[in-house]
């Protein structure tokens, strides 16, 4: 700082920029009068006046006042007091509001970047840990949207060269099971939400279905021929819409994925999820979901199917029907190896369908319109 006759306070090392500098400013000589501050480049003198000039500090301390199209920086804490001094009524407010806002020096500033790039790096490298251990609790902050995504991204990519039975009998036929059971869906984390289910029906000897997340449904045709009646397919897609409505496939990606694209994927951007998802789904499809997920899929699938008005004991006839024939899980079901076992599955789906009666009374299930030999003998027309 040096004396200066004509300012309030001496002269200060600054920056000059806007209407007509050069990109990025040039230095100056700054100096704070009555009418406003005055910026001396070389001999050439630029003025700010004080009304309307607004005050900020950048992140590295520096305390910038713009006015008249042009703005000035200065890092030395002497050129505040000056300002003061000079503008008086027309800058306190401001100035009171800077107070507390302390000017940090340029080491200091680099050494606050540094702890923050470092704790950001800390997140990314836990948050598979954390992930893991509260992948409830992140979902519920991820919007529905994020699954219709994730969802249809993989519907286009699996099962994409299988062929699609269009015979409208069959279509029919599942899809007044979906109908049936859709107004039941309560759906994890937004209640108020409905979920607009979408079906296909692939050509397959699999004895499978499957949904993604979003509700984009798959029916193998195998499954349609094994099953006895139409309750016992009615009562699979209960199971596979409850994976849905709880969202164990946004789960299964989020525990699965890196930590950036988890971190991407919570703050809603799927775009570097989408293959990962569909890789995730693929192993969905011939079912890789834990056995605490397929348990609380058939518990809410036996729900739709009460609140359907349909025997939840079809869904236990079902998988009496593979048990009987197939015995232990074979390789071409090995989509149940990661499901409980027959046996338990069958008691618990029982267990829960004996306490519905007990509650309803008289009232007795109301099967599905349907002539099943008939849907069954279009497939194989």
């Amino acid at each position: 700082m040096s004396a200066d006759p004509y300012s309030l306070g001496g002269t200060f090392a600054g920056r000059l920029r806007g209407r007509g500098q050069p990109e990025g400013g040039v230095d100056a000589r700054l100096s704070a009068n009555p009418g406003g501050l005055q910026a001396d480049v070389h001999g050439q003198i630029s003025s700010l006046p004080f009304g309307g000039m607004k005050l900020r500090r950048d992140d590295a301390g520096a305390l910038i006042c713009t006015s008249g199209g042009l703005s000035v920086s200065c890092l030395d804490p002497e050129f505040e007091r000056a300002l003061e001094a000079a503008g008086g009524n027309d800058l306190n407010d401001q100035l009171s509001r800077l107070v507390g806002q302390k000017a940090s020096s340029p080491w200091q500033h680099r050494i606050t970047c540094s702890v923050s790039l470092l704790a950001f790096l800390a997140f990314l490298y836990f948050i598979p840990a954390m992930m893991r251990g509260c992948t409830a609790e992140v979902v519920e902050e991820v919007p529905f949207s994020v699954d219709v995504q994730l969802g249809e991204f993989a519907n286009d990519q699996i099962d994409a060269d299988s062929r699609v039975v269009v015979d409208e009998e069959v279509v029919d036929a599942i899809q007044q099971m979906v109908n049936r059971l859709s107004p039941h869906v309560v759906l994890a984390d937004f209640p108020d939400r409905k979920v607009h289910f979408k079906l296909r029906i692939v050509e397959s000897e699999m004895v499978n279905a499957y949904a993604l997340p979003g509700g984009f449904i798959t029916v193998y045709t195998g499954l349609i021929e094994k099953a006895s009646s139409p309750e016992q397919v009615a009562g699979v897609l209960a199971h596979e819409i409850a994976h849905v409505t709880e969202r164990h496939g946004l789960k299964r990606v989020l525990d699965n994925v890196g930590r950036q694209v988890a971190v991407a994927i919570v703050l809603g951007d799927i775009s570097g999820a989408e293959m990962a998802a569909v890789e995730v789904f693929t192993m969905a499809a011939g079912n890789s979901y834990g056995r605490g997920q397929e348990t609380d899929a058939d518990v809410e699938g036996v729900r739709l199917m009460i609140d359907a008005d349909l025997d939840p004991t079809a869904m236990a006839g079902f998988f009496e029907l593979l048990r009987d024939e197939y015995g232990d899980v074979p390789d071409n079901l090995n989509w149940l190896s990661t499901h409980p076992t027959h046996g338990d599955r069958i008691a618990n789906i029982r267990d829960l369908a004996r306490d519905a009666e007990t509650e309803r009374g008289d009232r007795e299930w109301i099967p599905l319109a349907l002539d099943w030999d008939a849907v069954q003998a279009a497939l194989r027309e």
